[in-house]
């Protein structure tokens, strides 16, 4: 976990990619809803691949409606979110990054979505 710790920026970009992925696959599901809810899929996408610190209140507030549409693209995006999250936190201890990470894959492979056990196979890799 070390390596995943002092790689983390290319361990980001990665992920990202598979977010990507999940949402070109999660499109299908999301149609009706971008509709319902008037959210194009530029939009949608771009939303998706920011910082949510840096969209707006209104922005997140559609992104999380949209979301609720789709339950594994939620799920990749909120793991995504808490991953980077781990990594912001930068008066933790290597040790409770570890943990962190440790706890972060655990839960990713227990989702039972096949992008999340993948990855979290790959940080493990790392180690």
């Amino acid at each position: 976990m070390q390596a995943v710790i002092s790689h983390r920026y290319e361990v980001l970009a990665k992920y990202t990619k598979s977010l990507k992925e999940t949402f070109a696959k999660e499109m299908v599901h999301l149609k009706e809803a971008t509709t319902q809810y008037g959210v194009d899929n530029s939009t949608l996408k771009r939303w998706i691949l920011a910082d949510s610190k840096t969209l707006q209140e209104h922005e997140r507030e559609k992104l999380s409606q949209v979301l609720s549409n789709a339950k594994t693209l939620d799920k990749v995006y909120t793991m995504r979110e808490e991953l980077a999250e781990i990594w912001q936190r930068s008066t933790a201890t290597t040790e409770e990054l570890v943990k962190r990470l440790e706890d972060w894959c655990r839960r990713a492979e227990e989702s039972g979505i096949e992008v999340l056990q993948a990855f979290s196979q790959r940080l493990r890799s790392y180690a």
